[in-house]
C-alpha cells in the first residue's frame, strides 16, 4: 500500500515526470558505476594475466601444487574480467533506453534556428541546446568535432561530409555518440538518401562504432520531396555489432534513420522524422 506523500506516490499521480527523473537519477549514478566496472575489468585482466605468468614459471620449476594454485586464480580473474566487461555492455544499454524515453519525454518542440554563420554551424548550436549528449562529452572532455569530415569507407574510399560529430559519453565506458551532418544545395531526393545511407553504412562497419544521428540539411527549395521523406521513414541505416553489414545477428543490431532539417524564413527548422535514439 503507498502511502500519501512518498516518492511511490508521486510516480503513480505523475510517470512521465518520474521517468525524467529516474532518467536524471541514473546519469548522475553512471560514471561512478562505469568506473568502478572498468577498474574491476582493468585489475582482472592484468591479476590474470600476471597469475598465468607466474603459472608458467610454476611449470617450468615442476611446482604442480603452486602451478594449479596459480591456475585457479587465473581462471577466476579472467572470469571476473569477464563479468565486468558483460555488466558494463549491460549497463550502457539500460542507459541509452532509459535515455531515449527521457528524451522524448523533455523535447519542447523548440525549433528556432541558432546563430551561425553556416548551415552547419547552426545546426551543431541546435544540437547542443537540444541533445544534453553534446554537453555530455565536452563534460568528460571527449568531444571531437571535423569539419570538413572526409571518413574511410574501407576498400580505399572514402565519404565526404560536412560535419562529424565524435564523442564519449563516460570516461571509462565504451558508449559513443557520433553525428554524420551533410549539406545538400538542393532539395533532397531519394537518390540522395539511398547514397547517404550506403555511406554511412560503410564508414560505421569501418570503424566498428554504430551512428548516432545521421542528419541531412536541405538549404535549397520549399519543403521536401514527398518520395524522400517517406523513403527516410521506412529505410533506416543499420550496423550490426557482430560484423560489417552481416545481417547475422538481430539481438545486436543499431539502427537510426536520416533525419532532414531545412531552415524556413519563420527562422524555424522544417523536420522529417526527429530522432531521439
Amino acid at each position: 500500500m503507498t502511502k500519501p506523500g512518498t516518492r511511490e506516490d508521486a510516480v503513480l499521480d505523475n510517470p512521465i515526470a518520474a521517468l525524467c527523473q529516474l532518467s536524471q537519477d541514473m546519469s548522475g549514478q553512471y560514471e561512478h558505476l562505469d568506473f568502478t566496472i572498468s577498474t574491476a575489468l582493468l585489475i582482472g585482466a592484468l591479476g590474470g594475466l600476471l597469475s598465468a605468468l607466474i603459472l608458467i614459471t610454476k611449470l617450468m620449476a615442476a611446482d604442480h601444487w603452486g602451478a594449479l594454485m596459480f591456475l585457479a586464480l587465473s581462471v577466476l580473474l579472467f572470469a571476473l574480467s569477464w563479468s565486468a566487461h558483460r555488466s558494463g555492455l549491460a549497463l550502457s544499454r539500460i542507459m541509452k533506453r532509459v535515455d531515449v524515453v527521457a528524451r522524448a519525454l523533455r523535447w519542447d518542440g523548440d525549433l528556432r534556428v541558432p546563430q551561425g554563420k553556416d548551415p552547419v554551424e547552426r545546426l551543431i548550436a541546435f544540437l547542443r541546446r537540444s541533445d544534453e549528449r553534446v554537453e555530455r562529452a565536452e563534460r568528460v572532455g571527449k568531444l571531437r568535432l571535423l569539419r570538413p569530415a572526409p571518413l574511410e569507407m574501407g576498400g580505399g574510399e572514402r565519404a565526404e561530409f560536412d560535419a562529424f560529430i565524435d564523442g564519449r559519453l563516460s570516461r571509462f565506458g565504451p558508449e559513443r555518440y557520433q553525428v554524420y551532418i551533410k549539406v545538400y544545395n538542393k532539395k533532397i531526393g531519394v537518390e540522395d538518401v539511398e547514397r547517404l545511407i550506403e555511406s554511412v553504412e560503410r564508414c560505421a562497419a569501418h570503424s566498428s562504432s554504430p551512428p548516432t544521428r545521421v542528419i541531412a540539411i536541405q538549404t535549397a527549395g520549399e519543403g521536401f520531396d514527398e518520395r524522400a521523406l517517406a523513403y527516410t521513414d521506412e529505410n533506416w541505416v543499420e550496423y550490426d555489432e557482430s560484423g560489417p553489414l552481416s545481417r547475422s545477428s538481430p539481438a545486436r543490431f543499431w539502427t537510426c534513420p536520416v533525419e532532414l532539417f531545412a531552415e524556413t524564413e519563420r527562422g524555424e527548422y522544417d523536420t522529417g522524422l526527429l530522432y531521439f535514439g
